[in-house]
């Protein structure tokens, strides 16, 4: 690797909140600030997980910020300072950012963890519940203010969750290998429920519930499972394609089905958006 030309002012410095504040009112290139941006950000900043990847924060030779600006917004609001690289130049705003941003799939692939995208999504939805029910708050609440920000999860969180709770990893296999006619309810918020299940019920009595719920098999007339599936594929049908549901959702619909395993007094599921979150206990 040869040395083209050496930058002066650059290195790892401790960017302290008024500085970033500094930089972010004298920047007029930048785009619009993500607040779900911010708040992922600043929850990671405000828990003192903030790591320094070499990603640089950019700034141009007149001092305008032409990459970090939610990093350094983050930094301001958290009250605390922010280490980091920082690459002083002659850098094009419209150029930057063109490297692929690591997804927690991409960080779980990295490991040889199989099934690596369904397995983040499973991770998320796992991690969210538990600080939820530890808290008494929904799980479906916007992670787009920082009052919220327990709800945000890092790539890192992720990583971890999965590593210390690898059986996660063959109970996703064995959901993929169920026979029977699949529902359209997503493959993840059902095997993150499943999961949590595991851990407050019978095992037989855990994997009959979600293997029926996923494969069909076995369903009802009076069973909420078989409710929930009609609702699932009604509403592609109503569609006329495959419906897209946020997992978190999803992950809510399932959560409640549990919840109802006993009652066989229902005709019909439904989940209101202002009733209380069922959490697995």
């Amino acid at each position: 690797m040869k040395l083209i030309q050496p930058l002066k002012d650059s290195g790892i410095f401790d960017i302290d909140p008024s500085e970033a504040t500094a930089l972010l009112e004298m920047t007029t290139i930048n785009r619009p600030i993500s607040t779900a941006r911010v708040s992922r950000y600043l929850a990671t900043m405000r828990q003192n997980k903030w790591k320094i990847t070499g990603e640089p924060i950019l700034i141009r030779d007149d001092g305008q910020v032409a990459d970090g600006q939610h990093r350094l917004k983050a930094c301001a609001l958290s009250g605390k300072p922010l280490r980091t690289v920082v690459l002083v130049g002659d850098w094009i705003f419209k150029a930057a950012g063109q490297g692929k941003q690591r997804s927690a799939a991409d960080v779980l692939s990295i490991s040889k963890v199989p099934n690596a995208f369904v397995l983040a999504s499973v991770a998320r939805l796992c991690i969210q519940h538990n600080r939820g029910l530890s808290r008494e708050k929904s799980p479906l609440i916007q992670t787009t203010r920082a009052a919220d920000d327990w709800l945000a999860v890092s790539n890192e969180d992720i990583d971890t969750w999965v590593h210390k709770n690898d059986k996660v990893i063959e109970l996703l296999a064995r959901a993929k290998s169920l026979p029977g006619k699949f529902s359209i309810i997503p493959m993840s918020p059902v095997v993150a429920c499943w999961y949590l299940s595991l851990k407050v019920a019978p095992e037989n009595e855990v994997n009959a519930f979600y293997s029926a719920l996923l494969s069909g098999i076995g369903l009802g007339s009076g069973d909420i499972r078989l409710m929930l599936r009609r609702n699932y594929e009604q509403a592609r049908k109503a569609t006329s394609k495959r419906i897209s549901i946020r997992s978190i959702l999803s992950f809510a619909d399932v959560c409640k089905s549990w919840s109802m395993r006993a009652d066989k007094t229902k005709k019909l599921f439904k989940r209101l958006d202002s009733e209380q979150f069922a959490f697995i206990r």
